[in-house]
């Protein structure tokens, strides 16, 4: 019979794993995300997972789901299973930021005519995004589910 050190060692070396699985997932980029990506979809399906890990691995299809710029996805995870508001407003900044390394925005000048020929910052379609999620939670119908 284990010991409840055996269990809280176990649980203790699982927290370790997935933190270094999340970072290798963010930081490198040697790997298919959709095929990690199908992995961790069947890692995170209940009637696979042990007892003590049958928590779905979010954070991880998350990260995967900004690899392949499917930046709507994510946010659905993050705002309806996660339920991070602030995460997902982050989230939308830190996409911009990413794309936009190097770049500086400079203050708009009202008689500066190629202004309005500027493309929005790709957090605008994301932000307008998350919008219409939180709008969608506000609905009656949505807060009964």
């Amino acid at each position: 019979m284990p010991s409840r050190s055996d269990s809280t060692s176990s649980a203790l070396s699982y927290g370790v794993v997935r933190t270094k699985l999340q970072r290798l997932l963010i930081d490198s980029r040697y790997y298919n995300p959709l095929t990690v990506l199908q992995l961790v979809n069947t890692l995170s399906d209940t009637s696979n997972a042990p007892q003590d890990r049958s928590q779905p691995l979010i954070e991880e299809s998350i990260t995967l789901y900004g690899k392949m710029g499917d930046y709507e996805k994510a946010l659905d995870l993050i705002v309806y299973q996660l339920k991070d508001f602030d995460k997902a407003e982050q989230f939308c900044i830190s996409q911009d930021n990413n794309a936009s390394a190097g770049l500086s925005m400079t203050p708009v000048n009202e008689n500066d005519t190629s202004a309005a020929q500027r493309p929005l910052p790709a957090s605008s379609d994301m932000l307008l995004h998350l919008l219409k999620l939180y709008l969608k939670l506000e609905q009656p119908d949505t807060m009964t589910k």
